[in-house]
């Protein structure tokens, strides 16, 4: 049982990546997304608790996702920030590295009061190596496997590479993280956050 205030961590919720074309990018997990986040951040809000909201680019100006790009790196209208809800930008896996994260947290009091909500997305790579990251630097990390997604992987251009399915995917990810930090349901949270249920 934790009794450290949650802040909650909304990784690349952005246009491009939770809408991305399947035909180029594969098919993503977790289908219930777009209507699960806002339930979450609507919970942390009416409960006046911290939400940082963490935005992936390229600095390749030919990506997708280059800054210049704005309709794609755009926060997708699940996670929109609302005013005085830190955003910050990261150009690597984890939203720890090369950013003023770290710098925010410690401000709201670090590690030894909080503890971090992961949600977000890709499963296999961002919130992945966020996650780990987070542990690694000796946070209480909480990760919401139906508030996050993942997205198939394999070649997808007609090599001869085993495409896996993003559900399989998103499984797999999620079993790996049990070792980095506790898997907690929506409902689970939801009923600690209204005070329903013992902290987790």
């Amino acid at each position: 049982m934790s009794t450290k205030t949650p802040i909650l961590l909304v990784v690349d919720l952005q246009q491009l990546i939770v809408d991305r074309p399947p035909k180029t990018w594969g098919t993503r997990s977790t289908p219930n997304l777009t209507t699960t986040v806002p339930k979450i951040l609507s919970a942390f809000r009416a409960n006046n608790l911290p939400v940082i909201h963490v935005q992936h680019q390229s600095i390749n100006p030919s990506h997708p996702l280059h800054a210049s790009q704005t309709a794609n790196v755009a926060p997708h209208p699940c996670a929109a920030p609302l005013e005085g809800e830190p955003v910050i930008v990261k150009l690597t896996g984890s939203a720890f590295v090369n950013t003023n994260l770290v710098e925010i947290l410690e401000n709201s009091g670090g590690k030894e009061k909080n503890r971090l909500v992961i949600i977000g997305v890709d499963g296999a790579e961002c919130i992945n190596s966020t996650t780990r990251s987070a542990a690694d630097l000796g946070w209480e990390v909480q990760v919401v496997p139906e508030a996050c997604a993942s997205y198939e992987v394999g070649d997808r251009r007609g090599e001869g590479g085993e495409i896996i399915e993003a559900e399989v995917v998103h499984k797999v990810v999620m079993g790996i993280l049990v070792g980095y930090a506790k898997l907690v349901g929506v409902e689970e949270l939801l009923g600690e956050l209204s005070g329903k249920t013992e902290k987790l």
